[in-house]
């Protein structure tokens, strides 16, 4: 006490305030970001070790006795279930069980004597119900939990996605916090929430999505897609979800297989679909899998770490050298997350097919959005399409690969007429062609390559396609900047790309914000990875109620819903043919058409206004007798020019009566 009374209070004071400084983002979840470092990438004392070649030699002592898959249906096409137990020296173990319709096909050990893989026959008369999956050594014996049910019959799940919807993707831990007992553990590499740094947790889960579904659905979204739900448990930025730690949990940060079941259950119900994010590529570092590996080549292993040289190009190249194709393939994606060896292994490959059916069959989902498409292995992914679409014919896969041009797009989806090696069996791929050609469109000034060309010139390369009308297009996403930054934040070039996006060939796909005008470029990806104002409950604005948007934010998400609700109405922007026109003057002029009726968008590409004339397209207009202005309702018999705004659009609703 004597020593502290001879201190300065001023000095005291100052201690005091570091401290409180220190800890504040326990005690508060927002403080203004220039009082500490939002780029923040790891907690302080925590490192993310460097990638080395991993063994496969039995080296955990402590366990959590698992069997994946976890359970299994009666009534697949493939009877054949192959399961993967992991328990210390279970490879020493003799199966020992009995099971009414179940026959043990094949017993195999590996590398790591804590693995044993047991293939089971199940037949279509097999007992339902939990049973014991006993196991024998001499006279020491082990049994696990299994349960085999009934394929679920409903017909409101499994729907698959076609040209009629309209995707909204989600980024779970910033969209809501609709439950915040589940935002932290201590059991896990991250612990708190910090919505003050970009590359930590922010505490959004399934629940804050189920709150907003009216939110959602108002907007005119019919499907929607999350970043991956399933546990990463990294110690640095696991809040996007793509480096997976367990296959088979819903990570319990965003909430239950029961919460996510109820989502989709949702969905359902109010005519929604739910698409899921899957990762076959690599997996988090900190997997159970990884850190006890099965089998030396289980992974792709590295001596050094190294990124791929992400040029999709490799994979169609004739002329390609062996080694780059090699780097492409088989190196990691990025330190945390391990590359996957399913082509080297066929107890990955396995693993990997057996548990993105057990997601379909157990949740219900309507589709996959494939991470990270072509750096796996072709025939692998050719391989797994076609065992998840024999089972569940509806479902509707589309593939991540961020390629430049047509062709490239075009070799990656099924029926390719380029492709000779192989057919990907993927009915769609994110169209990243047409997003550049968007961002060109709506940025350069007319040309005769670019910008409002870009677009006409994109689309006139549909040939190349089996089915360009299920590319799914946007204007950004997780990965790419803000489009209303891309293009300055002007309104009016704004609208036009919504206006694209809703009326053009394709699925439409847009990103939460999008519709409030979300701004922010990747630099990094953290600052297009915003947190829905009004998710949470000391959020001070609610953009979830009309009243408390801005004046543009109200405008933006209007007019969004407007359209998307048109579209909803209007089979000729889901699936009519689409009939172009080139530009000329740098305006673009398209049509959606079918027995129903049409349309006719007009977009402006130029920083001054036009007037155009319409006797160049009346070889299509000839064939209506009515004609309505979508924005502003005007209706007439006949028309002979257009006004343009600068960087505006008109949309004219044809009728044949």
């Amino acid at each position: 006490m004597k020593f502290i009374n001879v201190i300065p209070k001023n000095f005291l004071l100052l201690i005091l305030f570091f401290l409180i400084y220190d800890c504040s983002w326990l005690l508060a979840q927002t403080i203004p970001s220039d009082t500490i470092n939002p780029e923040q990438v790891i907690p302080y004392g925590a490192t993310i070790p460097e990638p080395k070649r991993i063994s496969a030699h039995a080296t955990i002592e402590s366990f959590e006795a698992r069997v994946d898959p976890p359970n299994w249906w009666v009534g697949f096409k493939n009877k054949n279930v192959e399961l993967m137990i992991h328990d210390k020296n279970i490879g020493n173990f003799k199966p020992n069980f009995y099971h009414q319709g179940v026959r043990t096909v094949k017993t195999q050990t590996v590398e790591n004597a804590n693995y044993l893989f047991v293939t089971l026959h199940i037949s279509d008369t097999a007992q339902l119900g939990s049973f014991k999956l006993k196991f024998k050594n001499g006279n020491e014996q082990r049994s696990y939990n299994w349960k085999l049910e009934k394929r679920n019959a409903k017909e409101h799940r499994n729907l698959g996605l076609n040209e009629a919807d309209f995707m909204y993707l989600i980024m779970p831990d910033r969209f809501a916090n609709g439950d915040t007992t589940n935002d932290s553990y201590t059991d896990m590499k991250q612990v708190g929430i910090d919505r003050r740094k970009m590359y930590f947790r922010h505490g959004g889960d399934l629940k804050g999505i189920q709150n907003h579904l009216d939110y959602v659905k108002n907007l005119g979204v019919t499907a929607v897609w999350l970043n991956p739900v399933q546990e990463n448990d990294e110690v640095s930025a696991s809040y996007h979800g793509y480096a997976v730690t367990d296959w088979y949990k819903i990570d319990k940060r965003l909430g239950s297989l029961t919460d996510y079941k109820n989502l989709v259950n949702t969905l359902h119900q109010q005519k929604m679909k739910m698409v899921m994010d899957v990762i076959p590529n690599h997996s988090g570092n900190e997997n159970y899998f990884i850190k006890d590996l099965p089998e030396t080549n289980w992974i792709h292993q590295l001596d050094s770490f190294r990124h791929p040289n992400y040029r999709d190009q490799v994979l169609s190249d004739p002329h390609i050298a062996a080694s780059d194709l090699e780097i492409n393939q088989n190196a990691w994606f990025d330190k945390t997350m391990p590359d996957m060896n399913p082509e080297g292994n066929l107890h990955v490959a396995r693993y990997i097919i057996q548990n993105h059916l057990w997601w379909l069959e157990e949740t219900g989902v309507d589709a996959f959005r494939i991470d990270s498409y072509f750096y796996n292995d072709m025939k692998f992914m050719s391989d797994w399409a076609k065992a998840l679409r024999s089972e569940f014919p509806k479902l509707f896969l589309f593939g991540e690969s961020t390629v430049e041009s047509p062709i490239n797009l075009a070799y990656f989806s099924e029926k390719s007429p380029i492709n000779k090696k192989f057919d990907s069996h993927l009915q769609s791929n994110l169209d990243y062609p047409l997003y550049i050609s968007t961002k060109d469109a709506f940025t350069n000034a007319p040309s005769w390559t670019g910008g409002i060309m870009k677009l006409w010139s994109t689309i006139g390369q549909d040939y190349i396609y089996n089915d360009a009308s299920k590319n799914v297009i946007f204007l950004d996403n997780h990965d790419q900047p803000r489009f209303f930054s891309v293009i300055n934040e002007n309104l009016n070039k704004y609208k036009s790309a919504i206006t694209y996006l809703l009326t053009m060939r394709g699925i439409p796909q847009t990103y939460y914000g999008d519709e409030l005008g979300f701004t922010g470029f990747t630099n990094p990806d953290g600052k297009v990875r915003q947190d829905m104002p009004g998710g949470w409950q000391a959020d001070k604005v609610s953009v979830f109620k009309e009243t408390e948007r801005t004046p543009l934010q109200k405008e933006i998400y209007d007019y969004t819903a407007k359209l998307a609700h048109w579209r909803a109405k209007k089979t000729f922007l889901q699936t009519g043919k689409l009939t172009h026109y080139i530009p000329e003057d740098g305006v673009y002029v398209y049509f959606r058409q079918d027995a129903s009726g049409g349309a006719m968008i007009i977009i402006n590409g130029n920083d001054t206004t036009k007037t155009i004339s319409t006797k160049r397209f009346n070889e299509i207009l000839k064939n209506y007798v009515g004609y309505s202005d979508f924005i502003s309702h005007q209706k007439f018999n006949t028309f002979n020019s257009i006004d343009l705004d600068k960087r505006g659009v008109r949309i004219i609703e044809l009728s044949k009566e």
